[in-house]
Order: C-alpha cells, then structure tokens, then sequence
C-alpha cells in the first residue's frame, strides 16, 4: 500500500527535522506563555508620544512586558515571535486592549485624555469577528473611540486583503486612529499607505540615528512629513535618544516623536501621573481624527487580494 506521507530527499529531510527540533524547542516556552496568559502576567507599559514644539505628551503606544515569576520583567521581543507562530498573539490583544480600556477610564478622573496606540497584525486588521468585537467592546465601556489607535505593523509581509481593507474602514468610521507603524521598513509601505485609511505614519526609528551623520537621511524625513500632510495624515518619529536629534527634527518640522530622550515604556499608574504633568487634550494630539462627515462617507480601496 502506498503511503499516504509525503517522501524527502536527504536535503528537504534535513529542513524538515530542523523544522520540527525548533518547533519542540519552543514547546516549553509555549506552555509557559499560555500558563501566563491565564495568570494575566502580561502587563502593558505605556511609551508616551510627544509634541515637540512644547513636550507635552499627546498620547502613548501600548507596549507588552511579561512580568514572569523567576525571570522577572521580559521585552516583547522574548515572547511575540513565539505567539505569532503558535496563534496566541490574539489572546495578547484581548489582554493588552483590556488595559487600555481601564487605562482610559483612569485617564478620565485627570484633566487630560490622551489616545493610546496597541499593535496589531495585519492578520489581526484582516480578522471580522476580532474587528467587530473589539468596537463593541469600546462602546460597551463607553470609551471614546477617538481615544484607541491600532498601529499596523509596515515591516510585515502579508498582502492587504479585502477583508483588511473593510475592517480599517469599520474602525475608522467607529472613530478609532489607525497607524502605520515602522515606516520605512518594508518594502510595501507606500502601497499601504494608498490602500488603507491610515491617520498617522510613524517613521521607523532607523532614520533618526542616522540623522546627525547622513543629509540624505534629513531630506527622507522632510519628504515623509510633506507626504503625510499632503495625505491629511500626521507624521510621528520614533527613536529619539539625544538632544541632538530632538533638535534637528525640531527644525525639519516634526511635531511629533517617541524616544528614550523623552521618556522610556512606564506602567500604567506613572503614565497616569506624567499625563497629569504633561499631557494634552486628545482634539489637540497628534492624531487626525474622522469628523462625523468622513465617518458617513464611503470609501473604496483598491487592493490586492
């Protein structure tokens, strides 16, 4: 009887055992990050976004630490791979977007609201059921919807679905900001910005360390804000981590930026308190958001399926 299994050549047999010894390796680590899901160890840190002109914080981008028992506070980078590649990434969004929720409602005992941004997949963004939950959970918590921004991952290689185009649409007309995140870093990134109703790009941070070093790099940020604003867009750029760098942006016209210069990822409870000092009421933030005329109006992308 012929078997029902696919045959490998010497060369396709050792891919093959080197795929599944990386896939049992991580098996471990898989039952370690499911055990901490359900002990919501997962905690959001939040990296405030500035206004250069004045430094006053005019949002922040959600990030995910693992706070694990014995090996303390883990970066995103020690976990997201894993849970893209074992399909727990949407259990990570529900966590992390439920302490955006609460984060906002805190927000308002303050005298300021600022927007908080959380990362999504592209795979997220092409998802119905998560899209549609993720608005009605926003409204059943009576959240402003201007005060939730999705950042979509530039730098992943996935193709911009029909689905994904009308799911940005349902989240923009719902109120929410929609980023464009690592830009620059991709090879599909200005198609991205034709296809989806993007409120904001936020430039890669690989540009501004080059900036004091390369005059090439400056007129490539001078050419991103002049695209963005042509696009009704705003222009954020990420990695600042010196005086130098604030300055020279500052003089091409930036206006906003995130970066260790300004203030590293923090807890829920001291963004809280820097909002407080610093902050700035959302209708003057650094995110162009949908009037109640753009929301009615239909849109049709065009895209690749």
């Amino acid at each position: 009887m012929r078997s029902q299994f696919p045959t490998y050549g010497r060369s396709e047999l050792g891919v093959w055992n080197a795929a599944v010894g990386a896939a049992n390796h991580e098996l471990p680590l898989v039952a370690d990050i499911e055990r901490g899901l359900d002990s919501q160890e997962f905690k959001a840190f939040i990296q405030p976004k500035i206004h250069l002109p004045d430094r006053q914080v005019v949002g922040g981008e959600l990030l995910a630490r693992w706070n694990h028992p014995t090996r303390g506070f883990l970066p995103a980078g020690e976990f997201i791979p894993v849970m893209v590649r074992h399909g727990l990434i949407d259990s990570l969004l529900w966590s992390l977007f439920e302490q955006a929720l609460t984060l906002q409602e805190n927000l308002k005992c303050t005298d300021v609201l600022v927007p908080i941004s959380l990362n999504m997949h592209p795979e997220q963004l092409a998802n119905n059921n998560l899209v549609a939950r993720l608005v009605n959970e926003i409204e059943k918590n009576n959240v402003s919807h201007n005060s939730i921004i999705f950042e979509i991952l530039e730098s992943a290689t996935l193709p911009v679905s029909s689905d994904a185009c009308k799911n940005a649409l349902h989240l923009r007309r719902a109120g929410c900001g929609l980023s464009l995140d690592d830009f620059g870093s991709g090879y599909s990134a200005l198609e991205r910005l034709i296809v989806l109703p993007f409120t904001e790009v936020k430039l890669d941070r690989t540009f501004v360390q080059r900036i004091q070093d390369d005059f090439q790099v400056e007129a490539v940020i001078s050419c991103a804000l002049t695209l963005t604003e042509k696009l009704g867009m705003s222009l954020v750029v990420e990695g600042v981590e010196t005086a130098l760098q604030y300055q020279r942006l500052t003089q091409l016209g930036v206006q906003y930026a995130q970066g260790y210069f300004f203030a590293r990822p923090m807890p829920s409870e001291i963004f809280i308190e820097y909002c407080g000092k610093f902050g700035r009421a959302t209708s003057r933030g650094g995110t162009r958001l949908l009037s109640e005329c753009e929301r009615s109006v239909s849109w049709s992308p065009t895209y690749k399926a």
